[in-house]
C-alpha cells in the first residue's frame, strides 16, 4: 500500500488525511478510517508543485480595472411641469458605482431611500413625507436604477436631488462613497 497523504476539503466540514475522515461539523472531531482508492503514482515519481496566482497587495492600477466612465449620478423627471394631482416618475441613473443605494431628497431634505438586492426594499428617511407640494408613492428600481414615483399634492417649486451610495474604483481600489445628482426643479400649478 502506497503512503499518501490525501487533503479534501467539503465545505468545511469534511477534512481526508491519510485515509482517516475527521469530521468538522460539530465541536468534536472524530476519525474514522475510511478505504480510498490509492492514487496510481510510480514511486520515485517527482511531485510538481503549483504555482499560486499572486495579486499585488495594495492592488495597482494595472490589477485593477477602472471604469470607463467618471462615477457620476443621472436624474431625469418624466415631467418637470405638474399640476396637483398629477404623478411624476424621477429615475435616478448610477454611472460607474457598483452596488447604489438611491436616497430622494426634496427641497434638501430626505424623503426616502431604495436600495435593491433582487428586489427593491424601500424605508423613510423622515417617518413620513413632511414636503408640502409632493409625496412619495412608491419605487422601482435595477442594480443601476431606481425610479420615485410622486404624486402633486399641492402648488409651489421642489428642488429634486439624488444621492447613490455605493462601490467606487479609485485609482486602482475600491472604496465606498455617495455621489449627489445635479439638482431638479419641479413646478407644481393648482388645476
Amino acid at each position: 500500500m502506497n503512503k499518501t497523504l490525501s487533503l479534501v476539503s467539503l465545505g468545511a466540514s469534511l477534512l481526508v488525511v491519510g485515509g482517516l475522515v475527521a469530521s468538522c461539523t460539530s465541536p468534536t472531531l472524530s476519525l474514522t478510517p475510511t478505504a480510498f482508492a490509492s492514487p496510481t503514482v510510480q514511486p520515485g515519481t517527482p511531485i510538481t508543485p503549483q504555482t499560486p496566482t499572486l495579486y499585488p497587495y495594495p492592488p495597482t492600477a494595472a490589477s485593477t480595472p477602472s471604469p470607463s466612465t467618471k462615477p457620476h449620478v443621472e436624474i431625469s423627471a418624466s415631467a418637470t411641469t405638474l399640476q396637483v394631482s398629477d404623478t411624476v416618475t424621477i429615475t435616478g441613473q448610477a454611472m460607474g458605482i457598483g452596488f447604489p443605494r438611491f436616497e430622494l431628497y426634496l427641497d434638501g431634505r430626505p424623503v426616502v431611500i431604495a436600495t435593491y438586492n433582487g428586489e427593491v426594499k424601500v424605508s423613510s428617511r423622515e417617518g413620513k413625507n413632511t414636503n408640502p407640494a409632493l409625496e412619495f408613492v412608491s419605487a422601482k428600481g435595477t442594480t443601476s436604477q431606481a425610479h420615485f414615483i410622486l404624486r402633486a399634492r399641492g402648488a409651489g417649486t421642489v428642488q429634486a436631488r439624488l444621492i447613490a451610495t455605493g462601490e467606487i474604483h479609485y485609482s486602482g481600489r475600491v472604496t465606498w462613497a455617495g455621489i449627489w445628482s445635479d439638482p431638479m426643479q419641479i413646478t407644481i400649478t393648482d388645476r
